[in-house]
């Protein structure tokens, strides 16, 4: 654990800040921003992807290339010792996540979220989901937004009832988008939603999941079609 702390101190402190606050010195020239890990339950994260983005930098599970790899400078009982630290000391912040101002209102069916979101090329605004928003398609994109999907489940970020309210959320400047938001989805096309979810959004915390089959995104689609009233 003490090595864990010397670790963290000598290399992520720089970017995520000595307490895990984001406000580390070279934060400021970031975007997105490093993540907040004091917001974040570590122990409740999977081990698989902790090690990829430490161990392989943030450019291996599709999130920002800032985020450097650290395997050859600390090695991989260095990582060991980083996620030990992460797990004992950041247990995250449910007031957070659940007081955000910038997470949506699901009542009135408006999104809070500014966005420097890249348009799609016009070839993919003018794609329409090929699937039927059947119960089955809807299903198969339920499981793969709570659980299945790589390098991470969409509900880790996005929170399981789609509300941006998931475990690593409060982390995240800018919040995960609301999918619960009615009126902010009806004005963002299938083939922009199918161009992030496949390439990422730059200046997010959103990932690209460019291991996802075409299929597999047009479900998730369907599914998070079917949050918003």
């Amino acid at each position: 654990m003490d090595r864990g702390k010397l670790l963290y101190k000598e290399y992520c402190a720089q970017c995520h800040g000595a307490t895990g606050r984001g406000d580390g010195p070279a934060a400021s020239g970031l975007e997105p921003k490093p993540a907040v890990h004091a917001n974040i339950p570590f122990e409740k994260l999977p081990m698989e992807y902790l090690y990829n983005v430490i161990y392989h930098g943030g450019r291996s599970v599709g999130k920002s290339p800032s985020m450097p790899y650290w395997g050859l400078t600390i090695g991989q009982q260095g990582v060991a010792d980083v996620i030990a630290y992460l797990k004992d000391t950041f247990r995250g912040d449910a007031q957070v996540a659940q007081a955000s101002p910038t997470a949506g209102d699901s009542q009135t069916g408006e999104c809070r979220q500014p966005r420097t979101t890249a348009k799609a090329p016009e070839e993919f605004l003018k794609i329409t989901n090929p699937l039927p928003p059947s119960s089955g398609t809807i299903q198969a994109g339920k499981t793969l937004f709570l659980q299945t999907a790589q390098p991470l489940a969409c509900a880790q970020c996005h929170g399981e009832k789609g509300d941006g309210k998931g475990l690593l959320g409060a982390a995240l400047v800018p919040p995960p988008r609301n999918f619960t938001c009615g009126k902010t989805m009806k004005d963002i096309p299938d083939g922009q939603l199918f161009w992030v979810i496949k390439n990422g959004s730059s200046g997010t915390g959103m990932m690209a999941f460019s291991g996802l089959s075409d299929d597999q995104v047009w479900q998730v689609i369907q599914y998070i079609r079917n949050l918003a009233p």
